[in-house]
């Protein structure tokens, strides 16, 4: 019998082979998953090889020292991360986001989607997802809208937008003041409220 048979019909070598076919996948995933205590600090109890390429700390280092992990989450994102933790129940999950500090001294965003199985309760499960990009582009956003809103403050006059139905859906406080009334009547009303 080959060892594709055997792995078929269930035989001696189908459980070590699938462990290393799983590890192999998921040494490949973008993903990087872990399993922590449920108790104290949560300290990990397993993670996957991929931590290494994705941000250069070894899983030897996340495993050797309980606070390592924590000693790289942002300071200002590791209580809501610990909370997350702290606030799951059995067959519950929870999802919070943190920059991670890598090994190489750069930072990435990692959204965790944690979980906390029925069947075991001192386990929590997680999930780390690379978020690095989607959070960039809403920064991006963010600024752009601001310079946007800047550039229509600056200026000199009442200033509106107008979509194709010639609905106001911006204008600036210049128009706003001069007016006397507040931006509720002008936005999503059609322009001619302004005369």
């Amino acid at each position: 019998m080959t060892s594709v048979d055997s792995q078929l019909s269930g035989g001696p070598s189908s459980e070590s082979a699938g462990e290393t076919h799983l590890a192999l996948a998921v040494g490949h995933s973008p993903v990087i998953f872990y399993t922590a205590s449920a108790h104290g600090d949560f300290p990990l109890t397993y993670i996957s090889r991929n931590i290494e390429s994705q941000t250069g700390h070894t899983a030897e280092n996340m495993l050797s020292d309980g606070s390592y992990r924590d000693r790289y989450i942002h300071p200002d994102d590791l209580t809501s991360y610990r909370q997350a933790c702290k606030n799951l129940r059995a067959g519950g999950t929870a999802s919070c986001r943190y920059r991670l500090r890598l090994a190489d001294g750069g930072e990435r965003w990692y959204r965790d989607e944690l979980s906390l199985p029925v069947d075991d309760g001192s386990v929590l499960t997680g999930c780390m997802i690379d978020i690095s990009a989607e959070m960039a582009a809403t920064e991006t956003s963010h600024d752009l809208r601001r310079i946007y809103q800047d550039a229509v403050e600056s200026i000199d006059g009442g200033f509106c937008v107008t979509d194709s139905d010639d609905r106001i859906i911006a204008c600036n406080t210049f128009l706003v003041m001069s007016t006397g009334f507040g931006p509720e009547r002008f936005i999503v009303h059609p322009r001619r409220r302004l005369d």
